[in-house]
């Protein structure tokens, strides 16, 4: 279509040119059947038309600008979250039960810095069990290890392909994000509780009822408030 339009154009020249014999084999912009896509926005001409459509979309708009204080209200919160777990569960999800050194005179004697880190940090020697290494606990009602495995720290990655931790502040956020939208909140919980104890689910009571109940509705509450605003000035 653009190599026509040019040749048009110089057609209408007395004297064009011998470059312009050349011009068209450089403007061949491909297949432009792609831009069809651009027709579903006319259904956006219907939110004109509709006026109960043209007043959600304008709450929405205007729940947006309100929703500016409530959302710095929330990283504020989800930051002391993160805080506050980054330092109760620094490093508590990286428990693990390891096989113990062989007992014997002959072995004991000749254990090493060196053999005893190679012998924590081989995978063979960690508790396996359902298919994956079960997390376990120091604490009063946290899970315990089977004869011949000691509880230790710091051993292998964290769970979820080492996404689920409370070792950095970023870590931290995105599990306290997690826990505010209650996106598989469940397992979190029980790592920690595995981890750590029974008493730590005070701590999931006050970031879930804070968090997820009012934060999380104070936000729907000025989404419902824009809406009846914007109503309101339909009907005046």
């Amino acid at each position: 279509m653009m190599a026509i339009l040019v040749n048009c154009v110089f057609m209408t020249m007395t004297a064009p040119p011998e470059i312009t014999d050349y011009v068209t084999m450089f403007v061949d912009l491909g297949n432009l059947s792609a831009l069809r896509a651009f027709r579903v926005l006319r259904a956006l001409k219907t939110i004109s038309v509709v006026p109960g459509l043209k007043t959600i979309v304008k709450a929405l708009i205007e729940s947006v600008k309100n929703l500016r204080d409530v959302i710095l209200l929330t990283v504020f919160c989800l930051a002391v979250f993160s805080l506050l777990a980054l330092q109760l569960y620094m490093g508590t999800l990286l428990n693990k039960c390891v096989r113990d050194l062989p007992t014997d005179n002959n072995t004991s004697s000749n254990v090493t810095d060196e053999t005893y880190m190679a012998h924590i940090n081989n995978e063979t020697n960690w508790y396996y069990y359902n298919g994956e290494w079960p997390l376990c606990g120091n604490a009063s009602g946290a899970g315990q290890c089977p004869a011949g495995y000691t509880c230790l720290p710091g051993i292998g990655t964290n769970p979820n392909h080492g996404y689920t931790s409370f070792d950095t502040f970023g870590y931290a956020m995105l599990s306290s994000f997690r826990l505010i939208t209650q996106d598989y909140w469940e397992n979190l919980y029980q790592l920690i509780i595995r981890a750590a104890g029974p008493w730590n689910m005070l701590f999931f009571i006050l970031i879930i009822f804070l968090g997820s109940c009012y934060l999380i509705n104070l936000m729907l509450a000025v989404v419902a408030m824009s809406y009846a605003d914007a109503n309101d000035n339909v009907r005046l």
